[in-house]
């Protein structure tokens, strides 16, 4: 799950999606490092405990690198419900690794991604079933290209040449 420390509260938007609560199989993993007051990071946290008990893992100190990249590995489904542009370069990894991402609609990233052509779903109309439901091969497939399409040293170089001026 990833969500903001900005005032939207979008992690304790996503804790109220209650299709959520009906899937046993749902295990969440809560990065909470980058930043928050230890009392949002409380909130946080308690709301998720007491919505999912025995269910929450929360993550409240920086990892080494190859220790966070091996959670990723590990999910099926990613949860970003941030409602402004944050969380690209982990959105993308997912993307990448062939994770299902979920998104808010009101994110503006939400819109982008889809209008790229990315497979991307909406938190607001989720099933608790579609979050253990995998992407498909061909979906995963057309994730990873479109990302080695988009983010590839060339194509950054020749973006930043033809959009920064001297």
């Amino acid at each position: 799950m990833g969500g903001n420390f900005t005032l939207d509260k979008s992690y304790i938007y996503q804790v109220s999606i209650r299709e959520w609560i009906e899937n046993d199989e749902l295990r969440f993993t809560l990065v909470l490092s980058y930043g928050g007051s230890k009392q949002y990071v409380s909130e946080v946290e308690n709301a998720y405990n007491s919505s999912f008990p025995q269910k929450v893992e929360v993550l409240t100190s920086y990892l080494p690198l190859q220790v966070y990249n091996q959670i990723f590995l590990k999910v099926r489904s990613m949860v970003m419900s941030a409602w402004r542009q944050e969380s690209i370069g982990t959105i993308i990894m997912g993307l990448y690794l062939g994770i299902k991402v979920f998104m808010s609609e009101r994110s503006p990233l939400y819109k982008w991604f889809v209008d790229c052509g990315f497979n991307i779903f909406a938190i607001e109309t989720v099933k608790g079933e579609d979050l253990n439901t995998p992407l498909s091969t061909k979906d995963k497939q057309r994730n990873r290209e479109l990302v080695l399409e988009r983010y590839n040293e060339e194509r950054i170089a020749r973006s930043l040449k033809e959009n920064i001026v001297d």
